[in-house]
């Protein structure tokens, strides 16, 4: 019965293709560690992860009806 299971298991699986999203380099989120510098790929705002949480959700809050 295990085998059973698991054969179908990976044929769902296999039938899936996965998805894949390519995100341009100056589209990217990546963390920055404190005190380490930081070199920039491109020119913008490099918010710190508090702030960018209070930006988020008064968004949030205000595309509600």
């Amino acid at each position: 019965m295990l085998p059973l299971s698991m054969l179908a298991l990976s044929l769902g699986c296999a039938c899936s293709t996965p998805r894949v999203v390519v995100i341009p380099s100056d589209r990217q989120v990546l963390p920055v560690s404190a005190g380490k510098s930081f070199l920039p790929p491109v020119n913008g705002w490099f918010v710190p992860q508090a702030r960018m949480q209070e930006m988020l959700h008064a968004l949030e809050r205000k595309a509600e009806p």
